[in-house]
């Protein structure tokens, strides 16, 4: 399927249409920046302008689509191309005018658990809030469908909507498959009268099956942490010092004497970095001593020797860590600022970190 051009093409339709046009278990990742359900309008003027080819090539779009001026522009909720270079999308929903019958027919049909979620979300919530969610649920099935079985689904999101969509998701991946709910810093400060100001969005991650792609990914430490911690400096650069013994084990010489100390006097036995050791050792890393590791270590600088003779400890040094694990509060994909290089004036756009750091977790 690599070479199938719907994967190598880019494609600017409503995305129904692509995903049934899918095979089943084709797709290894899935990053959907949906409309949120906000009931409002977006417009924001594009950066750099359209060309007039690039705005032929929208008019031969929309023509395609069987629009072919502004007034069936309208009445498709579609912004027509016209010289004012704006970009508009509507995020309002009505039941009698965005759910095809054909939708819920099919999940009336086959679908049970949707149904429910999407009946509820209408008694609890609103008959938009059921429209917004039979418009999802319709995309999202055809979305599990042609993932591979080691695929994973990213849905962006915000608080209107986040608990609707986990139900949807559940009804639809499965609960078990649910991976994370990542919380994402998307601008520093704002304004909400009466509350505390809203200034994070909701990534819901979920995969096909229990054996799905997955590649750690690393945060930077944060500032307070580096000071904290990586209090001493040398020529080599800041470093923490951490110990070199751990829990006592009764494997092999680690609980010998060297340079007249022994982790057994606290109960204890030598715990050598192994990364460090094979750098420094290659191939023969495996085949040293306890003691012949301590003094690799320590020829090459990495043993720091504390006042008064206390046991020697080993030296982290910053530059050597890959960052903090990563965990599901992103602060550190900063918000596009409004000089942002990559920005286009679209209100609502993601930086490319942020796609860089799903595609590198989820695929190879």
């Amino acid at each position: 399927m690599a070479d199938h051009p719907l994967n190598r093409n880019l494609f600017i339709a409503d995305n129904i249409s692509l995903l049934r046009a899918l095979d089943n278990e084709t797709v290894d990742l899935i990053c959907i920046d949906p409309p949120f359900a906000k009931n409002q309008t977006f417009i924001g003027n594009l950066r750099p302008p359209l060309s007039d080819e690039e705005r032929q090539q929208e008019l031969d779009t929309l023509q395609n689509w069987g629009i072919y001026n502004e007034r069936d522009a309208v009445r498709a909720g579609i912004d027509w191309p016209d010289s004012q270079d704006t970009g508009r999308f509507r995020d309002i929903w009505r039941w009698e005018n965005d759910v095809h019958e054909e939708w819920v027919t099919r999940i009336e049909a086959d679908y049970t658990a949707i149904a429910d979620v999407i009946n509820t979300a209408r008694s609890a919530h609103s008959e938009a809030m059921a429209a917004y969610l039979t418009y999802m649920a319709i995309r999202l099935i055809e979305m599990h469908r042609i993932l591979k079985p080691t695929g994973s689904l990213y849905l962006h999101c915000d608080h209107t909507a986040n608990y609707n969509l986990r139900f949807l998701l559940d009804a639809i991946f499965g609960e078990s498959h649910f991976l994370n709910h990542i919380t994402w810093r998307r601008t520093y400060a704002h304004n909400d009268p009466r509350r505390c100001g809203r200034i994070t969005d909701t990534i819901l991650i979920y995969t096909k099956n229990e054996d799905y792609t997955w590649n750690v990914q690393y945060a930077d430490y944060a500032p307070e942490y580096i000071n904290d911690y990586y209090r001493y400096e040398d020529a080599r650069g800041r470093f923490r010092v951490v110990t070199l013994t751990g829990p006592r084990t009764s494997r092999g010489d680690s609980g010998g004497r060297w340079r007249g100390y022994s982790p057994t006097d606290s109960g204890r036995t030598w715990s050598v970095p192994q990364r460090i050791v094979s750098r420094l050792a290659g191939d023969d890393a495996e085949n040293l001593s306890i003691n012949e590791r301590l003094d690799l270590l320590d020829a090459n600088g990495y043993i720091y020797w504390p006042p008064r003779g206390r046991v020697p400890q080993f030296k982290q040094y910053l530059d050597e860590m890959p960052g903090v694990p990563l965990q599901d509060l992103w602060m550190d994909v900063r918000p596009l600022g409004s000089r942002a290089r990559e920005r286009t004036g679209y209100p609502t756009q993601k930086p490319v970190a942020l796609a860089e750091r799903i595609i590198l977790a989820s695929t190879n």
